[in-house]
């Protein structure tokens, strides 16, 4: 019976000790600057080359085409996305950037899709890409 003392001041100890978790909806918590959240998409930099819907492994991204300007401009479909940032690799043009915001929740899946208006699709301008693109 010499174990119950031990037992009861452990029990007491961490009765009056301060929670470890936060109390998320109270206390938001930052994440951390490596935190792989959603994608900003920038419509002025995207020339439509479609290699994020190529490299996609789930199928999150798509290229949908706007007729008034004759151009394809991806469509993301976050219900689907693992937040892998592929697409973030794999654009040249720095149109997608990575971001820390994770608060996707919904009851609704059409929120989760993300699309450029008509009214911010413009002409495509020629141009060279930002990053190195290494062919095989």
């Amino acid at each position: 019976m010499n174990f119950m003392p031990k037992i009861l001041r452990g029990v007491v100890s961490y009765v009056f000790k301060k929670p470890v978790t936060k109390q998320y909806p109270l206390e938001r918590v930052e994440p951390a600057p490596v935190f792989r959240g959603k994608m900003s998409f920038n419509p002025d930099l995207c020339v439509g080359c479609g290699m994020c819907a190529r490299d996609c492994p789930t199928g999150a991204i798509t290229m949908e085409f706007y007729p008034h300007v004759k151009r394809k401009m991806p469509k993301f479909y976050y219900g689907l996305c693992i937040f892998c940032h592929q697409c973030v690799e794999s654009c040249a043009w720095n149109a997608i950037k990575p971001t820390t915001q994770f608060e996707l929740a919904t009851y609704d899946k059409k929120q989760l899709i993300e699309r450029v208006s008509e009214q911010e699709v413009k002409p495509v301008k020629p141009r060279r890409p930002e990053k190195k693109l290494f062919y095989r």
